[in-house]
């Protein structure tokens, strides 16, 4: 049986933490100059009015269960029951949504699922005559290869060679079997290894596209937990949207929106977050995804020999709506017309654009949902945990910046006092009061008695930072240990929801490791969640 981690959660604020960017620590204050650039708060009572907006906007739930049940038979996959639900209008989604990175990518891929789990199910306890399904919504279309070839495993990068172009959901996995290998040879002998493992070469089979491959790994990692995959690249859901591909196309509404939206968020200090262009769409062709231009009274295809006139563009949308594929501009309104959405959780950058969409979705008539900051967590193993207390440092410690712990770490632990303000204070007010002297002899004199006293400021203060260097040779051992628990809890920095994979925790607990997660989630508690095995 695997074993259940046992963990002692802290929680620290954004700003304590010394984690986030300026913006999202705002947002996780719900700064007031923030208010006018959002539909709703992200609280409980909010959703109140989202649900009644909702209501009033349904969306085509026919065609949306019958697109995933197709779907989901294409993986191979039993389809989950709370999709039949989502043909009721009181059922509701609460969406995340990521690229197709290789097997996941980073740990935040997790946690933004897990958060709309437990958004959904605090939902449900405070509306009880609805139903919130979370739904992940897979990126498929998009092209930047290199922002989703590649995993971090144990510290080591391990990427998915392949020449292709076009939308990595669209991408042959014909080449992935080193990748695959490099990975499953790695995550050692563990009952939940062993299941990982099996699943990965279930899911990524050399014959399938990546974009299936993943939605498959998603669907079968948290079928326990209601999340359903949806892919918007189909027909039938882009045959829905025809009408607003039409329109940016013909009249390029969103540009002009967004722009006012960027310059109201640069009056209150914050700067651009997504470039909208004059069309925000691309086209579709086998390995190709290409973006569409205006010139004059002509809607071509960049770096092609494809054009249109207006009422070709209307035909051909009207034929193919599967082959305008939405950039980072208006993905988010395929989205919100796809489904019965109220809350769309995601990370601080994408909250960052989301935050210059609302106007946008006013203009076409799309509700706007609640943006929930997805939940970010910290994760020190027990090994680490000891080596923590042993040193005599704080987790707040390893968080702030290294030169200044190991700096105060040193001399701390050195007997001699190493603060040298009393000295440099008792040389300022020496060498002033030499100035003043030497002033009253010759007025000459004085400005060369206070150089004299910022040379021997500067000797001091040399002679302090020697010391300390010193003071770090005699505590190298501790010092290289504070050092390593830095590079293995804060990779690059940063946290290991940043770089890190999921699989290394769970080879060592299966499923209790989403589910320990899922105690303490709650996306609405916008601090930092630090899990500390005992």
């Amino acid at each position: 049986m695997i074993p259940m981690p046992i963990v002692k959660v802290d929680y620290l604020g954004f700003r304590e933490s010394g984690q986030f960017s300026a913006r999202d620590m705002a947002y996780a204050e719900q700064d007031p100059a923030l208010k006018k650039f959002m539909a709703h708060s992200p609280t409980l009572s909010a959703f109140a009015k989202t649900i009644e907006t909702r209501i009033k906007h349904d969306v085509d739930r026919k065609t949306l269960v019958e697109v995933l049940t197709d779907q989901y038979a294409s993986y191979g996959v039993k389809l989950p029951e709370n999709v039949s639900a989502l043909s009721e209008k009181h059922t509701f989604s609460i969406t995340t949504a990521h690229q197709a990175s290789l097997f996941l990518g980073p740990l935040y891929y997790v946690y933004k699922i897990l958060s709309a789990v437990a958004l959904s199910r605090q939902l449900k306890e405070v509306y009880p005559d609805h139903d919130f399904v979370p739904v992940f919504v897979l990126g498929a279309e998009d092209h930047d290869l290199d922002e989703i070839d590649h995993v971090r495993l144990y510290g080591e990068k391990i990427t998915w060679k392949t020449n292709q172009t076009g939308s990595t959901g669209a991408m042959s996995l014909s080449e992935i079997g080193e990748a695959l290998e490099k990975v499953t040879s790695q995550l050692g002998p563990s009952s939940a290894a062993k299941d990982l493992k099996a699943l990965l070469e279930k899911c990524y089979q050399p014959s399938r596209t990546l974009g299936v491959a993943t939605a498959h790994f998603v669907a079968e990692l948290f079928k326990d937990y209601g999340v359903v995959v949806a892919n918007l690249n189909d027909r039938r859901f882009k045959q829905n949207f025809a009408s607003i591909i039409q329109r940016e196309v013909l009249e390029q509404v969103s540009q002009k929106r967004i722009a006012e939206a960027v310059s109201g968020l640069e009056e209150v200090g914050y700067s651009q977050q997504a470039h909208a262009r004059d069309i925000n769409f691309f086209y579709l062709q086998p390995g190709r995804r290409d973006r569409l231009v205006v010139t004059g009274d002509r809607f071509g295809v960049l770096d092609t020999d494809i054009s249109w006139s207006a009422d070709e563009v209307k035909a051909e949308v009207s034929k193919h709506p599967e082959r305008f594929s939405p950039n980072v501009v208006m993905r988010p309104l395929l989205q919100e017309t796809a489904l019965p959405n109220l809350a769309y959780v995601g990370g601080g950058g994408e909250l960052a654009y989301w935050l210059e969409r609302k106007e946008q979705f006013a203009e076409f008539g799309v509700p706007y949902p609640v943006l929930v900051r997805r939940d970010s967590a910290w994760w020190i193993p027990q090994k680490q945990a000891k080596r923590i207390q042993k040193l005599g440092i704080t987790k707040q410690d390893l968080l702030g910046d290294e030169h200044q712990l190991l700096k105060r770490y040193v001399t701390s632990h050195n007997t001699d006092n190493l603060d040298f303000s009393k000295e440099l204070e008792t040389l300022k007010t020496l060498f002033e009061g030499l100035a003043t002297r030497a002033e009253a002899i010759d007025p000459t004199l004085a400005p060369r008695a206070l150089s004299h006293g910022a040379l021997a400021n500067k000797q001091v203060t040399k002679l302090q930072k020697r010391l300390v260097r010193t003071l770090k040779k005699q505590q190298s051992e501790s010092v290289d240990q504070i050092v390593a628990l830095r590079a293995a809890l804060l990779p690059g920095g940063g946290l290991q929801e940043r770089k890190d994979s999921f699989m290394e925790q769970y080879v060592l607990y299966g499923n209790h490791f989403f589910d320990v997660l899922l105690e303490s989630f709650d996306p609405l508690d916008m601090r930092l969640k630090v899990f500390e095995e005992v």
